[in-house]
């Protein structure tokens, strides 16, 4: 696993693409403020036209994607009724109290690019999507198999050809088996991850990167 200090993200971007939009935590946010800052860094240096965000939970990153971008974004949550795999205890919470279904960008003009989707995205039919995506943000359920699947969907979605992005948030969350995913999954392709946050990605022309890696987890320098 490779790391990267924030900065470095901030400094691969153009003067001009520094002036972001990014919504203020509440109550129910689950990314800090920098964390916020980093996943617009992202999307703003893949300049996608088309986005899959793996859970929508209140839109807050969807909300944020779609504010910083000209892209579709497509954004799939779990339905109770549709819910095949595993429930954790804040999904189960959320369904509880109907916080599932209140969503940060309704009634914001960005919403005529946000498509959601309701249905388990381990079972649903996502072909469509097949080489479509440019930027696919991976933060549904949290179980491992739901990790699994929803990055085996994400890497068929992914498109050839130009800068593209897969980011998993809550890596080195000790609530869940994330980390542990990923460090394996890093053995085989080149993932990041930014320091301070929860946020781990993989880039398809990863050149940029290479030069700003700070360090390899382990302890060894790579610069």
């Amino acid at each position: 696993m490779h790391c990267l200090r924030p900065h470095t993200i901030f400094d691969l971007l153009d003067e001009n693409e520094k002036l972001a939009t990014i919504p203020l935590p509440g109550k129910h946010s689950l990314t800090s403020m920098l964390e916020r800052a980093i996943l617009t860094a992202l999307v703003k240096l893949g300049r996608p036209e088309t986005i899959f965000e793996f859970g929508t939970y209140i839109g807050e990153t969807t909300t944020l994607l779609a504010l910083n971008s000209k892209a579709t974004v497509f954004t799939v949550d779990l339905d109770e009724i549709t819910a095949k795999t595993p429930l954790d205890d804040f999904e189960k919470k959320n369904f509880a109290t109907g916080r599932q279904g209140e969503k940060m960008f309704h009634g914001l003009a960005e919403a005529g690019r946000i498509k959601e989707l309701h249905g388990d995205s381990t079972t649903m039919d996502l072909s469509r999507f097949t080489g479509q995506i440019d930027f696919i943000l991976i933060d549904g359920g949290h179980h491992i198999d739901v990790v699994a699947s929803d990055t085996e969907q994400a890497f068929k979605m992914l498109r050839g050809g130009k800068r593209g992005f897969i980011v998993w948030h809550d890596y080195k969350n000790p609530r869940y088996e994330i980390t542990g995913f990923l460090d394996r999954l890093s053995r085989d392709i080149a993932l990041y991850h930014v320091e301070e946050t929860t946020y781990v990605f993989y880039c398809t022309v990863p050149s940029d990167l290479k030069a700003i890696t700070t360090w390899e987890t382990g302890g060894r320098h790579t610069t």
